[in-house]
């Protein structure tokens, strides 16, 4: 089944709006809503979930930490420990999961702790066929610019910059639509046969999306999101402050996801240590992996990567 996620999550920053009675092709609409967010080259962003009841039988993350810098990207979830996971002497409620990508390295640390075993091993990967694809991987996955929201766990997740894409080969259709009380542009995209999206941008809102949703005809699903906007620190700029998105399959309602979202910076330059492994929370003494591998043990002493014997000495 095409994976589908419509988003979880923040930002939709966006040119000054626009009278809605003025005439704009579907494209026009799009290139306005997407305009401001490629000026964007940093973020500091944030996004806490409730699922209800489905929080205790899903691994779904609690909390994600997003951070971008020009062309860096790192992503930390927060999740629970299931039932299952669990085991005697295990005191955390919570794990984090980081991955942090560059075009031409990533690293990935995982502080979820395992029976009879300490933390994970840092992954690092310096293979340039690996780390490029998993950067652009990570950038249309993960990167909040397109629509402002990024939901985690229910599936509407066609990235509006591969809708755009595929316009010229797509169906698509265009009308104005009064949702929620506001004025909107409509534009619904065929992406497949059977798989459509339907965006609703608000000129008044800069263009912003207030609401998206995607239908699956074959497993007759429909998944859809609202958001709640303000302005952020600039009256034309524009960012979710949260949302609420939900699955039905039929007539029947499967799941559902809020999200509270805070903005603590846009476009101010991050700490480099947010992109490496000292900004990682990594504790002294554990293992470091590297790929390609040169067959050494290495460890994490707290400062720097080092032979594994030296930190064994060291205590």
């Amino acid at each position: 089944m095409a994976s589908f996620r419509l988003a979880t999550f923040v930002m939709a920053l966006l040119p000054a709006s626009m009278a809605i009675g003025q005439e704009l092709t579907a494209r026009e609409v799009i290139a306005k809503s997407l305009s401001s967010r490629r000026q964007i080259s940093s973020y500091d962003i944030e996004v806490s979930f409730d699922y209800g009841e489905q929080e205790t039988v899903d691994a779904r993350p609690t909390r994600i930490h997003y951070f971008l810098d020009e062309d860096r990207i790192r992503v930390d979830h927060q999740a629970s420990y299931l039932e299952s996971q669990r085991f005697n002497g295990l005191k955390e409620t919570h794990y984090w999961h980081h991955v942090v990508n560059f075009p031409d390295r990533s690293i990935d640390f995982s502080s979820r702790l395992h029976p009879g075993s300490h933390n994970s091993a840092v992954q690092i990967d310096l293979q340039p066929e690996r780390t490029r694809k998993n950067y652009m991987l990570a950038m249309k996955s993960h990167d909040l610019r397109s629509l402002g929201y990024h939901p985690s766990g229910v599936t509407l997740g066609t990235h509006l910059e591969t809708c755009v894409q595929r316009l010229a080969e797509n169906e698509m259709d265009f009308c104005r639509e009064r949702i929620d009380e506001t004025d909107c542009f409509r534009v619904s995209v065929d992406l497949v046969t059977g798989v459509k999206c339907d965006f609703w941008f608000a000129p008044e809102f800069g263009y912003a999306p207030i609401r998206a949703r995607g239908t699956f005809e074959k497993y007759e699903m429909t998944d859809e999101i609202r958001l709640e906007l303000k302005p952020w620190r600039d009256p034309d700029l524009w960012f979710p402050v949260s949302y609420h998105s939900t699955r039905k399959m039929g007539n029947y309602f499967q799941e559902e996801e809020n999200a509270i979202i805070r903005v603590n910076s846009i476009n101010l330059p991050l700490a480099s240590s947010t992109f490496e492994l000292n900004g990682l929370e990594v504790p002294e003494g554990c293992s470091v992996r590297i790929q390609p591998t040169n067959n050494k043990k290495l460890k994490w002493d707290g400062m720097e990567i080092v032979p594994a014997s030296e930190v064994a000495q060291g205590q």
